[in-house]
């Protein structure tokens, strides 16, 4: 079983998170509880979790500190649970590595299909470390990762790979290239999964055998292979990596299936010069993100760095977020694709442009909650919306999905009246009406109707025209005021009964909606009746002495 902690201030959260999906079914077992950030890296200090589930907002120490904290000692796989109002955090949570974006409430669906692919990729992570421990192949990958990205340098890289028989000193040139395989989508109903596996691994045996023993392979990611390549002579050349690269492209087309863009390094001359040379490559392989290009790329394709355009201010979201408001569907496209050239033009970085869209989803779900109705589902995509924007390969079909995102916004606001979600507001009204004398709150409300307090409170005031708290004062002061009419009972106890256990407090409140003490009110309407209703001469005296030890707090 994997041990999952859980982590959320609010206690109702949690228990909702426990028995949303029947966990020891899908491999998990809920391990731990955390009420705070701080309590949950104590607990992360002493035991073993293989999944960490968070809220954002929580008292003291964030969601997203607790995530950088962790990610300085663990790259245990976390999973963010936030309300709609907090969803801006998300384009934070592309720096941090989160694995998923979950808005509250949690449906059943999104979170077995997190939970699964989290299994999935931590038994994939279970496999590799078992290959590490059992064969030198698993060790020469992890060697070669470790070289590109700067963990190990000069002599210590040909030290460790001497270890597994490789003399790198014998070489006296070096390059790379970074294969990124474009599988099909998986809704492609000529695709299997096994499919895919198999393509992938075809993909890995054609770059081998291109590179006999000009190369070294690793796996990168789920769709990347990194190449460290190796020169014994003067004659190795640039033009030799191209060749290498057009070979790998044309055999995987022909025998795999399935297209791939390379891209290619300068040629370097030292083993230390191979971190530069690395991520150079994979700059060139994410700029293709923005403009596009050949499918195998160098280091002259893209020229320039990446621009800052935290120096200008994003006024296109306000443009955009307008437009959709006046459901201009053809001020939306424009602005768009103006906004999409002006970010090529800048070389804005990709991860840039995915938080300034994330930026802009933000607001386009504000303005949704206001929008909504209880049955619709529109808003129920904000965790789908957020991966799509994290996996997109091309900044044209990030900003299609933009477009398509708006339009159905505005689709949707054009056929339904701009209204709240009534029906929620009336199910509040009812649970007030059969429990007031209980300790209600909006907080506990929010919990069991699995919506955040501050969503419901503002529906709740959009419709009623006063705050949850008032329309509660408000409904118990008016059963006070029948019990004081129709029944014998003691003020101390039409307090209690309508849900006051602080009788001083009840006093305050009922002479600041009726400007009259209980007793004064009874007395008043007794008198109005013409002292022919319900008292008893015993009730009536015992009334008045219970009023009158509370006549200092009047």
């Amino acid at each position: 079983m994997m041990n999952v902690l859980l982590v959320d201030d609010e206690p109702g959260a949690i228990q909702a998170m426990k028995h949303l999906v029947n966990w020891e079914e899908f491999g998990y077992t809920i391990m731990g509880e955390a009420n705070n950030a701080a309590q949950a890296i104590e607990m992360l200090a002493h035991f073993h979790y293989s999944l960490v589930i968070t809220d954002i907002f929580m008292p003291g120490m964030s969601g997203l500190e607790l995530i950088a904290a962790l990610r300085q000692v663990t790259s245990v796989p976390v999973v963010v649970v936030s309300g709609y109002e907090e969803f801006g955090y998300a384009r934070e949570c592309v720096k941090l590595g989160v694995k998923d974006y979950l808005l509250k409430p949690v449906t059943q669906e999104d979170l077995i299909k997190v939970i699964t692919s989290v299994k999935h990729e931590q038994a994939d992570e279970h496999r590799r470390e078992k290959q590490l421990q059992l064969g030198i192949p698993a060790i020469k990958e992890q060697l070669l990762k470790n070289w590109v990205r700067g963990y190990v340098t000069g002599n210590d890289v040909q030290e460790q790979f001497g270890f597994i028989n490789i003399q790198l000193d014998q070489y006296c040139k070096f390059g790379c290239m970074i294969v990124e395989v474009k599988f099909p989508d998986m809704s492609d109903a000529y695709w299997t999964e096994s499919e895919i596996r198999v393509a992938w691994f075809a993909v890995r045996n054609i770059i081998e055998e291109v590179l006999h023993h000009r190369g070294l392979l690793f796996e990168e990611s789920s769709e990347r292979y990194g190449i460290v390549l190796l020169g014994e002579s003067e004659t190795f050349s640039e033009e030799d990596i191209l060749k290498m690269a057009q070979s790998i492209h044309t055999f995987t087309a022909k025998y795999a299936k399935v297209s791939v863009t390379i891209a290619v390094s300068h040629i370097v001359h030292t083993m230390d010069c191979m971190v530069e040379a690395y991520r150079s490559t994979e700059n060139v392989l994410d700029r293709k993100f923005m403009i596009g290009g050949p499918s195998i790329l160098s280091l002259d394709t893209y020229s320039g760095t990446y621009g800052n355009h935290d120096e200008h201010e994003p006024h296109w979201i306000p443009n955009v977020l307008e437009a959709v408001k006046q459901r201009d569907a053809s001020a939306v496209q424009s602005l768009l694709l103006n906004q999409m050239h002006e970010l090529i033009d800048m070389n804005v970085s990709k991860e840039k442009i995915q938080s300034l869209i994330i930026e802009l989803f933000v607001h386009l779900f504000q303005f949704l909650q206001e929008k909504a109705r209880e049955e619709d589902h529109l808003l129920e995509e904000g965790m789908r919306d957020y991966q799509s924007i994290v996996e997109y390969k091309t900044i044209e079909k990030l900003f299609e999905f933009t477009e398509q995102r708006c339009l159905s916004i505005i689709e949707y606001i054009s056929k339904s009246p701009s209204s709240p979600p009534l029906r929620t507001v009336q199910q509040v009204k009812k649970m007030i009406n059969e429990a007031y004398s209980h300790n209600l709150s909006l907080k506990s409300i929010a919990e069991q109707l699995y919506i955040t307090p501050a969503y419901l409170g503002r529906i709740f005031k959009l419709y009623e025209g006063i705050s949850f708290n008032d329309y509660l004062m408000r409904y118990r002061m008016e059963q006070a005021k029948r019990l004081l009419e129709t029944t014998e009972k003691k003020v101390y106890e039409i307090a209690l009964q309508v849900g006051y256990r602080q009788l001083d407090w009840f006093y305050k409140k009922f002479k600041d909606h009726t400007g009259k003490s209980p007793s004064d009110f009874r007395t008043i309407n007794d008198a109005t009746d013409g002292n022919t209703k319900r008292h008893t001469q015993r009730g009536f005296t015992h009334q008045r002495s219970d009023d009158k030890i509370y006549r200092e707090v009047e």
